[in-house]
């Protein structure tokens, strides 16, 4: 069977690291060797010309220039002729309804091709309110064979907005986090004489992840006599915000901001602490709460939609979002000698996150359905 998977953002065609659309990479790779797959990145900014095929890391890959913002109406037959010609797929699957799903409902209904689109987008996010907004993902989702969702959450929002769609939950499939924190060699990240925790970091936004709560609620636990200190892995545009933000509040010794670094220096922070944390305020999925998960590390997560729905209470300590307060008694539960991070079963959460959120078992599950859905249309 062969697979040709659209992602609505991608890496640039010449990064020697990628630094853009690694889920979708993956996830694509891990299909094989069961499943022959192919990217099509219909919104490159990055490429000299306005059609580009290439082997990259191991991986069919077609681009096509940005032409504005609908520049792609203008392709996608001529696009889907050549990859007809060449790879020959039997089914699309695209990530994210507003884009990448747009285009995989104009090439599948050319082609004569089923259609899978995956929904990564909180529906917090998707601006509803504006009709084209609404257009644009409803279209996506009604010629969709399937739309699947990657949190319980997530599914339940989707349907109650679009109670036509074909929904089905797969959860984001994720590579062993243990194996490529082996490839760095960090030593000893730890503070000595406290509790040691780390959130995963993304900058882009000011209100998103919550950092204007985590912050302050690190101060309140430590005037409150549980102190603890908090590794900030990632950046971005307003990490200087909330550098900033650390200093005015006192906390400056209490936490330390690494910025963007590699991949396997995140995971061996994560593989070195007593426990995770995410503060977000809204999420439709939550891809470092489950590598947390498959390290065995307990969380203090919010009940930001879709990062709590992906835990369990043997998992996890769950705080309302938006509230300092909330989150420090959370944290302070974590904390606590009876019922926190040392009473969890370590062992039991990297079993429960295996099973649910592992590339392997990921990939099976959309193997299946691909199969269900070729096989529906001869």
């Amino acid at each position: 069977m062969n697979v040709l998977v659209i992602p609505t953002w991608y890496s640039a065609y010449d990064a020697e690291v990628m630094r853009a659309g690694v889920f979708h990479y993956e996830q694509t790779m891990a299909l094989k060797p069961e499943a022959e797959a192919a990217i099509y990145f219909p919104y490159d900014l990055t490429i000299p010309e306005g059609f580009m095929v290439q082997e990259e890391r191991g991986l069919l890959t077609y681009r096509r220039k940005k032409e504005g913002k609908f520049g792609i109406l203008k392709h996608y037959k001529k696009d889907m002729d050549r990859i007809m010609e060449e790879f020959h797929p039997d089914i699309i699957h695209a990530h994210v309804g507003a884009g990448a799903g747009v285009v995989g409902v104009l090439m599948a209904r050319y082609a004569g091709l089923p259609l899978v689109v995956t929904e990564h987008n909180p529906l917090e996010i998707m601006d509803l309110d504006k009709w084209l907004n609404r257009v644009l993902y409803g279209y996506a989702y009604k010629h969709a064979d399937r739309v699947v969702c990657v949190s319980e959450d997530s599914m339940q929002k989707i349907g109650q907005h679009f109670p036509k769609a074909r929904l089905e939950l797969i959860y984001n499939g994720v590579e062993d986090p243990a194996k490529i924190a082996a490839a760095a060699d960090t030593g000893d990240l730890r503070v000595a004489g406290v509790a040691n925790a780390a959130i995963v970091a993304s900058f882009y936004d000011k209100e998103v992840k919550g950092y204007q709560y985590l912050l302050p609620a690190l101060k309140d636990c430590k005037e409150a006599g549980t102190p603890f200190f908090l590794h900030i892995v990632g950046g971005g545009e307003y990490q200087s915000y909330y550098e900033e933000m650390a200093k005015d509040l006192g906390i400056e010794e209490d936490c330390r901001f690494y910025g963007q670094v590699p991949r396997a220096e995140v995971y061996r922070v994560m593989e070195q602490m007593d426990f995770m944390i995410s503060a977000s305020i809204y999420e439709c999925s939550g891809v470092s709460v489950e590598e947390a998960m498959l390290f065995g590390k307990p969380l203090v997560v919010t009940r930001s939609g879709g990062a709590d729905s992906l835990t369990t209470p043997q998992t996890a300590m769950v705080a309302d979002k938006g509230s300092t307060g909330a989150l420090c008694e959370g944290i302070q539960k974590m904390l606590s000698e009876t019922e926190g991070y040392r009473s969890f079963d370590s062992e039991k959460i990297r079993t429960y996150a295996a099973e649910h959120f592992g590339m392997k078992e990921t990939a099976a599950q959309y193997r299946a359905l691909y199969a269900q859905l070729v096989e529906k249309r001869k």
